[in-house]
């Protein structure tokens, strides 16, 4: 074949049927590019096939894109895999077959590999040198699947590249970015030959590449164009930031926002916080917390590409809420008995952040004042319904207890005192087992609980609940329990108690 080297405006491709390609196989003898697809191997097993461009390429920045598939493959049953290559060693090379990929000993060579083989993990990975193995996963995107998957490899002067794989059937994607180091200065040159290896062994596979295009230079490429979008769900403490890519520059940027209570500009040293999103190409958004209420925040997004990096003009502001107290009730005991019970309570509001909140309870009513308050119980933040319960060491008096919430402006909010106390006798097991009995004794303490709702109106509901705590007695008695039995189960405001 005639060498010669590629101006870097050109493109390449397979040519039809592999016009000015040269095919190199071992194991097998039916490797060719036919139809605008290279066949690799061919389901034999222990075969090496390479397929080079007979010309020098420029490659000091490029974009292939091929589509690959593991024809008639089912997830992880299949070997070895497939690379793309770049290397100065010439169109006749030809390596190792199976886990070598029939690139082993290709010094200096840039390689990016695809492995189906399952013990060495189905993925992708960046070698030089003929390097294998050491793959990454692919998200969604599984390479051996037996789906047409479209690849896109995309190399930046320097060494950063992205690496996008979408899977023709299921529309999912992948892409990872990377620095694989200045490969012009790997290869010396900054003219190389590109092309693919196919390989298997013990396992076999039938590989195909098609649509394979390589354009090389990187004037074809500009900024990234974006913009950003208001905030929203503003809290005193959390934000959602957003913005928009309205153009890639024909090379989809990595995203980067950045945010703090000054405006930054374009000086990445000027803003207070960021947060780099991965790669973009349409709307994007970050929620963000740890913010302080009542104050303006400032934010704007820079993308960055083949080409470089833009910024989203102007930066956009917006400000955190005012705090507000919380408001919160308590509701009543219950499981009360002889050295226990569980403490209920509500946050009907949390003012804007969930607050820390605290239980107290005793035998004398301490108000909003914490330090009154002979115990406690921390629960931390919340934002809906409050339970504690456990061995309290109540023992068989009645005891108080109330809710306090500590909002983040160091407030104290109570929730009115209620009183609680019940002592029921614990049913022998014997007696546990007559249900005639237990459902009397369900039945008395349902109907009493369902009264302790209405205590508070007077005359009226003290003697319902004094009712409620007989029939409990009888039912008691009936079970056995002859000791008097203390029933104050009423639950009040403060300083009321019913008998």
């Amino acid at each position: 074949a005639t060498v010669t080297n590629q101006t870097p405006s050109a493109a390449v491709s397979f040519f039809g049927n592999g016009t000015n390609w040269t095919i190199n196989q071992s194991g097998l003898t039916s490797a060719n590019i036919a139809g605008n697809v290279f066949h690799g191997t061919d389901g034999n097993g222990g075969e090496a096939v390479t397929a080079w461009y007979d010309n020098l390429v420029y490659i000091n920045g490029f974009v292939a894109t091929f589509t690959y598939q593991d024809v008639g493959g089912s997830v992880g049953t299949n070997a070895d895999g497939t690379s793309f290559d770049v290397q100065v060693s010439g169109p006749s090379y030809l390596g190792a077959g199976g886990g070598s990929l029939a690139i082993s000993g290709l010094t200096p060579s840039a390689d990016w590999e695809i492995n189906l083989y399952s013990p060495n993990g189905i993925g992708i990975t960046c070698h030089t040198d003929g390097t294998t193995f050491g793959y990454q996963t692919t998200g969604a995107v599984n390479v051996s699947s037996g789906d047409p998957i479209n690849f896109t490899i995309q190399y930046t002067p320097g060494g950063a590249v992205q690496e996008t794989l979408v899977d023709t059937v299921t529309a999912q994607s992948y892409t990872t970015n990377y620095n694989m180091g200045d490969i012009t200065a790997l290869l010396g040159s900054s003219y190389a030959y590109i092309g693919f290896s196919s390989a298997d062994g013990g396992v076999a596979s039938v590989q195909t590449v098609s649509n394979f295009a390589y354009q090389n230079g990187s004037n074809s490429f500009t900024l990234a164009v974006l913009t950003n979008l208001p905030a929203a769900g503003i809290s005193p403490t959390v934000s959602t930031l957003a913005g928009q890519v309205l153009s890639s520059g024909g090379f989809a940027p990595t995203v980067t926002l950045y945010y703090g209570p000054a405006n930054g500009g374009t000086n990445i040293g000027n803003w207070a916080n960021s947060i780099t999103l991965g790669v973009e190409t349409g709307t994007f958004s970050q929620t963000i917390s740890g913010l302080s209420p009542n104050t303006t925040y400032y934010y704007t997004a820079s993308a960055a590409n083949f080409a470089g990096t833009s910024w989203a003009s102007p930066s956009l502001s917006f400000s955190t809420t005012t705090v507000t107290p919380p408001q919160v009730a308590n509701a009543p005991a219950t499981g009360i008995g002889a050295s226990l019970a569980t403490l209920n309570g509500q946050m009907l509001a949390t003012g804007g952040v969930p607050p820390a909140v605290t239980v107290y309870y005793g035998t004398n009513d301490g108000g909003a004042n914490a330090a009154a308050w002979s115990s406690s119980v921390s629960l931390g933040a919340q934002s809906r319904r409050i339970v504690v319960s456990g061995d309290r060491r109540i023992a068989n008096r009645r005891h108080r207890a109330t809710l306090l919430v500590d909002q983040c402006r160091g407030e104290l909010c109570p929730a009115g005192t209620l009183i609680f106390g019940c002592e029921l006798r614990a049913v022998p097991p014997t007696q546990r087992e007559r249900p005639d009995l237990r459902r009397t004794l369900r039945h008395a303490a349902d109907q009493s609980e369902h009264r302790q709702r209405h205590i508070g109106q007077g005359q009226f509901g003290r003697s319902r609940h004094a009712r409620g705590c007989a029939e409990r007695r009888v039912a008691l008695a009936a079970l056995g329990a002859d000791e008097h039995q203390h029933c104050n189960a009423g639950h009040a405001a403060a300083g009321q108690e019913y008998h």
